[in-house]
């Protein structure tokens, strides 16, 4: 009979924990991500409840429990296809007169923001939601321990295909085995190279940032000129920086526009980084996100087409080390430190290529709006960028003294560098900084 295995958790495992205990309780269903796929007519519910148990016993991460009660050896636990029961899927009927999708989606937020126990409970939940008996909705939610947005697609199209009685591409890999090569590796080129950072930023820091517990601003810049105009500059023949992909781009926008905005030369950037290039994780349901640590420098008066090359070849040598174990990371962190001083500023990037929402009359395309998002985290600001055929800039930050208008600014620098390639004199956002507020040309 076959039996549950045990081993360690991958690095993106614990690299979600560890960032999960930072946050306040209240905030961290925040992360576990939700879909609602509407159902073909005629889909029956025990179909879809086969295709789910098929589901299941494809990937290890839907069946797999974790031993957490000892922090220093945290362990995943992958249970057989057939044990312990398989998932429950209850049928949810829609109140008369009620619309079928926002039921739906209320639906997907009640299961969302309940917190998983992941030593009792697998880190799926799932729902159909029915009209007059029939299936109309298959509602998802994923604890963020399996589910970054690469997963979450996979998990997506798998199920649709074993609902379609067809085999799901490519194999699925194994969380278990990756979690086992990642601890055997030699990590010493990640270690030495992430104490290398941590100590150039502290040598570097001269900047106190006062952060607030409870007030955080929020921004969002949804336009389809910024990233329409970037990508046709980076694309056209004989473009000032060729080669250099939209995240690339982005990411030096935004911290050169932070350089400039804070009035500091020295930065550190974690970007996020989905780490699906190790082989064997194309299909891998699991969460693969780790932060890659990117020094970025800039020189008073440095055009912008300089320094973006200069942050894109350190950007390479971030990711190369993007894979590390984060409790590794954090003793080498606490270890400069305490020799070195302070790590300094550090801001974060999140950077997704997926579409966001659409814009609405009104909502005209530029405009900077004040939108009620989770917030992650993150020391400094933390910009989340997505895009499909236009861009959005989020911006987050807990800073006192930085406000909304102040983070609009912030946005529209992002948005003019992107453009028009705006190397014009930076004017501080913060007032903190004592510099003038260079006024929006975006409403907020």
């Amino acid at each position: 009979m076959p039996t549950t295995t045990t081993g360690p958790l991958t690095f993106g495992q614990l690299s979600q924990l560890r960032d999960a205990d930072s946050q306040p309780p209240e905030g961290r269903h925040q992360v576990n991500v939700k879909r609602v796929t509407p159902l073909d007519t005629g889909v029956s519910a025990e179909a879809l409840r086969h295709a789910a148990h098929r589901l299941r016993a494809r990937h290890e991460g839907l069946r797999t429990t974790y031993d957490l009660h000892d922090p220093a050896r945290l362990r995943q636990l992958v249970h057989p296809p057939g044990h312990p029961v398989p998932v429950d899927i209850p049928e949810i009927a829609v109140p008369a007169g009620e619309d079928p999708r926002a039921f739906a989606d209320r639906l997907a937020e009640q299961l969302q923001a309940r917190l998983f126990d992941l030593a009792t409970e697998e880190p799926w939940r799932i729902a159909i939601v029915t009209v007059a008996g029939r299936p109309a909705y298959f509602v998802t939610v994923l604890h963020h321990i399996i589910a970054d947005l690469w997963s979450d697609t996979v998990i997506a199209e798998d199920f649709q295909a074993l609902l379609d009685d067809q085999e799901p591409r490519g194999p699925a890999g194994s969380p278990l085995q990756l979690a086992r090569a990642q601890h055997a590796a030699n990590r010493q080129a990640d270690e030495a190279y992430q104490r290398q950072v941590y100590t150039r930023a502290a040598a570097a820091s001269a900047f106190d940032a006062v952060a607030s517990p409870k007030v955080l601003v929020n921004a969002v810049l949804d336009t389809e000129t910024a990233f329409l105009a970037a990508a046709r500059k980076a694309a056209a023949p004989g473009a000032s920086i060729p080669g250099l992909s939209m995240p690339s781009l982005t990411l030096a926008a935004y911290c050169y526009a932070a350089h400039r905005t804070l009035g500091v030369d020295n930065i550190m950037v974690s970007a996020l980084t989905s780490n699906r290039w190790y082989p064997g994780t194309a299909r891998l349901v699991g969460n693969m996100v780790q932060w890659a640590r990117i020094p970025s420098r800039h020189i008073e008066g440095q055009p912008f087409e300089e320094f973006a090359r200069q942050l894109h070849e350190n950007s390479l040598l971030g990711y190369r080390h993007a894979c590390y174990d984060v409790d590794t990371d954090d003793r080498i962190r606490r270890e400069v430190a305490s020799t070195a001083g302070p790590i300094g500023l550090e801001i974060n990037l999140n950077y997704a290529p997926i579409e966001p929402e659409p814009l609405t009359e009104d909502t005209p395309d530029g405009q900077v709006v004040d939108v009620p998002v989770p917030y992650y985290g993150g020391p400094a600001f933390y910009l989340i960028v997505n895009h499909g055929h236009r861009l959005r800039l989020i911006g987050r930050t807990r800073w006192v003294g930085f406000e909304h208008a102040a983070m609009s600014a912030f946005l529209t620098e992002i948005h003019d560098i992107l453009v028009n390639g705006d190397s014009r004199p930076a004017h501080s956002a913060n007032p903190q900084l004592n510099r003038r507020i260079r006024p929006s040309r975006l409403s907020c």
